[in-house]
């Protein structure tokens, strides 16, 4: 059988199955290639197009962090610590500055496009919004549309919820060529060249990453079935289980159970010795919850798998185990900080100097803006002022005690400063004493 034939007798059993294709209008040709029917895997295996992903399980993520106190402070923690402090951009380090820009006279022109464009468009707000959304999905992308002018450019921060196919291929440095959304029941397609593309620890070359929930999905699941338990044995604990039993219709006696409010008295006549003495059972719980440790046990396995910061559970560490504990955690938060950084800079920066013309694309940098001083040895420079006068003795407990460094407290003085005789002001006259008087003769004797 030739290749032609078998290729039609798939493309007919295909039209049977999942219906006749529809064009999508607005969609360039080549692209509509692309895009197969939107709810078939197999039609995308079926004819050997692109690979087509379509996420799933991203609504579970978001209703874990929306409910789960440990997720939402898990992800905002990391969010914070990663995007929190702030960012700046500088020049590659292969960039050669001109005099006036080595000065601090002139911005690189680059510097200048994407500080433009950071303030216009809001980074400082619009990147902790894409971490967190990454964090929680492992995706997250950024509809951008360029202009030679930062202040003419648009960016809109795609729902990863919305996303419901992604199409690799194309050139860009994501490899993605396209995506289809869906918001209220309508699908548009974005194509990759419009899209800057934040993926949170990918794994071989998928374009969806990995959500920091989906690995402890199974604990929070068990832990919400424990809590929901507890609440259960608390309600019966409170309000025990009561078996009433009589020997006639219970129907009466049921109605009056079932009616009554939580304050009101149960009043029962004619009844014979036995049921008066057996009439009720009580079902008593224990108030002992003896799988709280459990349960603490899955938290803490929730913790460690978000491998997030959390003072709560290194407030019985030792300072060594509290230092690893958190040196794990800051190593966590630079690997965040790298793919944003990658992402904004080939995304945002690498377009809008495309736009422009220019060949540099500026780094992104996390935190504050480095003035040189940071560099200084502080040590040498006081040691260096001491030597040619300009630092005194004084002046450097005084240095010492801004520190926090108290020489008096640590029964260490500074020895004093030798005093200018040019300047020392001449000594009071002491006033002459008046003799003193002993008696009244002595007295009257002066006298004459």
């Amino acid at each position: 059988m030739s290749e032609n034939r078998v290729i039609r007798l798939i493309e007919g059993f295909s039209t049977r199955v999942i219906g006749p294709r529809q064009r999508i209008p607005g969609v360039d040709p080549a692209l509509e290639e692309v895009l197969l029917a939107l709810d078939s895997d197999v039609g995308a295996s079926l004819f050997g197009r692109k690979p087509v992903a379509r996420p799933a399980g991203i609504r579970s993520f978001y209703t874990w962090y929306d409910n789960d106190g440990v997720v939402s402070a898990a992800v905002d923690g990391l969010t914070e610590g990663a995007t929190g402090q702030g960012y700046y951009s500088k020049m590659p380090e292969e960039y050669v500055l001109s005099k006036a820009e080595e000065d601090g006279d002139e911005i690189p022109m680059a510097v200048k496009l994407v500080n433009e464009f950071g303030r216009t468009q809001n980074l400082d707000v619009v990147n902790p919004n894409v971490c967190r959304n990454m964090l929680i999905s492992g995706f997250c992308g950024v509809e951008f549309q360029v202009d030679k002018f930062p202040e003419k450019c648009a960016i809109k921060i795609i729902h990863p919820e919305t996303v419901k196919e992604i199409v690799y291929g194309g050139n860009e440095y994501h490899g993605i060529l396209s995506i289809v959304q869906e918001v209220n029941g309508k699908k548009a397609v974005i194509l990759g060249k419009n899209l800057a593309w934040f993926v949170h620890k990918p794994i071989a070359n998928s374009k969806t990453g990995t959500s920091i929930i989906k690995p402890v999905s199974s604990l929070l699941a068990i832990k919400d079935v424990a809590v929901t338990n507890m609440g259960k044995i608390i309600d019966r604990y409170l309000a025990p289980l009561v078996i009433w039993k009589s020997q006639r219709s219970i129907g009466a006696l049921k109605e009056t159970v079932e009616q009554r409010s939580a304050d009101e008295d149960i009043y029962l006549g004619n009844l014979t010795a036995e049921e008066m003495q057996h009439l009720a059972q009580i079902v008593e719980i224990s108030g002992e919850a003896r799988f709280t440790e459990f349960i603490s046990y899955v938290d803490t396995l929730i913790f460690r798998g978000l491998y997030a910061p959390d003072q709560y559970y290194s407030r019985n560490a030792t300072e060594a185990s509290a230092r690893v504990m958190q040196e794990l955690t800051d190593r966590n938060i630079r690997a965040i900080q790298r793919n944003m950084k990658r992402g904004i800079e080939a995304g945002f920066y690498a377009r809008l100097m495309e736009a422009n013309g220019i060949p540099w694309v500026p780094r992104l940098a996390w935190g504050v803006e480095k003035t040189g001083f940071e560099d200084l040895d502080l040590q040498l420079l006081i040691l260096e002022g001491m030597r040619l006068g300009y630092v005194t003795d004084a002046n450097l407990e005084t240095l010492l005690k801004l520190a926090g460094i108290d020489l008096g407290k640590l029964g260490m003085f500074m020895p004093p400063e030798p005093l200018d005789q040019s300047r020392k002001e001449p000594d009071e006259e002491e006033p002459e004493e008046e003799p003193e008087v002993e008696d009244e003769e002595s007295l009257g004797s002066l006298v004459e």
